[in-house]
């Protein structure tokens, strides 16, 4: 009997603690689903209009047309992109002082994707501008999007000298919380992003 009450007790208290463990999962499961949920529906939405039938292809030639007119128009800019870089290329080998010059080759090298040769240009005009902070906040942003967006600490000193130069580009405290984010230091993170929104012109 002492044997069967103990069994007993040892099902109750394990069934006890089975359900305390549910309740403890079920916020977080019930979070889970809604995250999924609410993604889906967005994709959903994105993708299709839930509100209209389904219609044939044939009719959707202004949507066709749109695709391959945005399609040409990304190729064109991209031609022109690649023309700049070229352009500007000769043009700093003839005048390497040219500040302006490798300000322009940066930029077309980063709307380009290619942000690793960005950093050189970006890192000439830091240089001959006098370490301006306008320029160092390229210059990090360059190094960012070639470290695949995260904040190392070649990034982090550009930045914290931009800070310091009295530069207000929006990207110096917005990367700068980016950094606090990534060490874990989310409460500093948002209280950057709360103060950079609130100095955004109205």
């Amino acid at each position: 009997r002492i044997l069967a009450t103990d069994q007993r007790i040892a099902k109750r208290h394990q069934s006890g603690e089975a359900a305390n463990r549910v309740s403890r999962l079920r916020p977080a499961v019930a979070i889970f689903t809604l995250l999924l949920f609410a993604g889906g529906i967005g994709l959903y939405l994105d993708l299709g209009r839930p509100d209209l039938r389904d219609r044939p292809i044939t009719s959707r030639t202004d949507e066709i047309m749109a695709a391959r007119q945005a399609s040409d128009n990304d190729t064109n800019r991209n031609a022109a992109l690649n023309r700049a870089v070229q352009d500007l290329s000769n043009r700093l080998l003839e005048n390497p002082e040219d500040l302006k010059g490798w300000e322009l080759l940066g930029a077309s090298l980063m709307a380009l994707g290619r942000p690793e040769e960005a950093q050189t240009a970006y890192l000439e005009a830091v240089k001959q501008s006098g370490r301006d902070g306008d320029y160092l906040a390229m210059y990090a942003e360059s190094v960012i999007r070639t470290n695949n967006g995260q904040v190392n600490t070649i990034a982090r000193g550009a930045l914290e000298e931009a800070a310091k130069s009295g530069s207000t580009d929006p990207r110096i405290q917005y990367f700068l919380g980016l950094a606090d984010a990534q060490n874990g230091n989310v409460a500093a993170a948002v209280d950057r992003w709360i103060a950079l929104a609130n100095s955004a012109p109205a």
